[in-house]
């Protein structure tokens, strides 16, 4: 272990020298690394797809859950494996520190202005046509985007990798709802969000080694070989269109261009406002707009409104699921990126050491999630979200006080807290959610489920970024750092004691849902 300021020294050499995740020029070593890392990945499915036909016998369900789980992987791992190579990419086309945040955000940003309109979309076209769209279109722009020559050219071919992963996210849950029945949606539920946390988990890890080794450019030809894989799956096991009930005519095309606006200008400004003075009025007319939305959409059929404001101010199972998610995601997502500064610039740990010690975060939410589903079918979900909720509390507010008091140890068991109690929520409110409409509304309650974990993670880190500008005179920049983290520990720890009770008071339904 060594101290902050000689391992900043390293990385500021690193991104002078250019040293950093060179490419080796060994294609043997190339090859192997190649074929071993998606072999990594997929070790951990056909794991879970041996424990699933171990648990549950009927061949195309199974297979079903498994190509999902499979894109249910790809897109978080997607999303995070780039995170360690934003230098070498920056360096590449000559993009400076404070824009290499748009790589991650063009990705986020693609994702969340298309969510609602392609749950629309679903509803007339079928759930297996645009799940398989949304994977062709991931791959192809995983090809094409390390061929760019231009840095706005890669960020639209990463914008257009969000697109797919929205097709993705906008549809798996409704094809799980629609394969498994009301006593087993729990546990599809559970298997396939440990697979979208253990994407986050070997996102940096897998990209990483990729990076250093082989060049920024390794990783998409990973997302590329493992989204060809799930691709063909799909094609193969998936033969029912999976088409939703639906009587609507025509589109809400003035909902779909105020919603892509609202969402750009809000989650654009909220990404820049630490930094840039315009990106306050961004978020205003962002704000403006999503009011103007919900104005307007009250006055729309259902089955035309791209945004179900009905479903939210008739149905409280959903509405109330729907913003504890956003609550959860919120107050979890930064606690990584936080964590990790604590131990690398305030403890002094490296890289390596850090990465490894947030790991345990992660394993007990990819661990426990399957378990937290199928039991959620048994006893019902507002129990065990509210669980979730308070251990979660528990959790950060111990993860502060670490922080306060420099703690290393006690930090350990904490950061498993924090996993514990994700895995206890994420399962069964997505099971909540989909188990509190019908099936004509599959594809807007799965489109929505995006959204609001995609709003969720674009408020936490907005929030981290913010408190991390703040100023206090008279103190080290050491603690200074510290102090900025411990506020951010609090103000997240009062969102997810809101989630608590937001669980908590949603009206229970009859069945797995209540």
């Amino acid at each position: 272990m060594s101290g902050a300021t000689g391992k900043a020294g390293i990385n500021i050499r690193q991104w002078q020298e250019g040293s950093f995740g060179s490419a080796s020029k060994n294609y043997k070593h190339f090859l192997k690394f190649f074929l071993f890392s998606p072999g990594v990945i997929l070790s951990f499915m056909f794991y879970f797809k041996k424990m699933i036909m171990n648990t549950y016998t009927e061949s195309t369900r199974r297979n079903i859950l498994f190509a999902v789980m499979l894109a249910s992987f790809l897109t978080p791992f997607a999303g995070s494996a780039l995170s360690a190579a934003l230098p070498d990419v920056g360096r590449a086309y000559g993009a400076g520190p404070d824009s290499l945040a748009w790589i991650l955000q063009s990705f986020l940003l693609g994702c969340i202005v298309f969510m609602l309109p392609v749950g629309k979309v679903t509803e007339k076209a079928g759930c297996r046509l645009v799940f398989m769209a949304g994977m062709a279109v991931f791959v192809i722009s995983a090809l094409i985007a390390p061929l760019q020559t231009e840095y706005a050219g890669f960020l639209v071919s990463r914008a257009l990798q969000g697109l797919g992963s929205a097709m993705i996210f906008a549809t798996n849950n409704s094809i799980l709802s629609l394969t498994f029945p009301p006593e087993k949606r729990g546990f599809a539920m559970g298997w396939n969000i440990s697979m979208v946390f253990l994407g986050s988990t070997l996102g940096p890890c897998v990209g990483g080694l990729a990076n250093f080794y082989f060049g920024w450019r390794s990783i998409f030809w990973i997302f590329a070989a493992v989204g060809s894989l799930a691709l063909a799956f799909s094609f193969v096991f998936m033969r029912d269109p999976m088409r939703l009930p639906h009587t609507g005519k025509g589109a809400d095309w003035i909902g779909i261009v105020l919603y892509g606006l609202s969402m750009l200008l809000t989650m654009g400004g909220l990404a820049e406002i630490s930094r840039c003075d315009w990106a306050v009025w961004a978020f205003t007319g962002g704000i403006v707009l999503a009011v103007l939305l919900v104005v307007l959409e009250r006055r729309v059929p259902d089955d035309k409104a791209v945004l179900p404001t009905r479903l939210f101010s008739t149905n409280r199972m959903f509405a109330g699921s729907t913003l504890a998610a956003v609550i959860n995601f919120a107050g979890v997502f930064a606690e990584l990126f936080l964590v990790s500064l604590y131990l690398q610039s305030v403890l002094g740990f490296s890289s390596r050491e850090a990465g490894l010690i947030l790991l345990l975060h992660p394993l007990p939410m990819c661990l426990l999630s399957p378990l937290m589903g199928s039991l959620s079918d048994r006893v019902g979900c507002t129990r065990l979200c509210c669980i979730g909720m308070a251990v979660i509390t528990l959790g950060l507010t111990a993860v502060g006080a670490c922080v306060f008091f420099r703690q290393f140890w006690p930090l350990l068991p904490a950061l498993a807290a924090t996993g514990v109690g994700s895995a206890f929520f994420g399962a069964p409110n997505n099971s909540a959610i989909m188990g509190s409409v019908n099936r004509e509304q599959y594809g807007i309650a799965s489109a929505m489920l995006g959204a609001a974990r995609l709003v969720g993670q674009s408020l936490s880190m907005a929030l981290a970024g913010v408190v991390l500008t703040m100023k206090w005179p008279g103190l080290a920049p050491r603690d200074l750092l510290a102090l900025d983290i411990i506020i951010a520990f609090a103000v997240m720890t009062v969102l997810t004691a809101i989630g608590i009770f937001a669980s908590a008071l949603r009206q229970p339904a009859k069945g797995p849902a209540a």
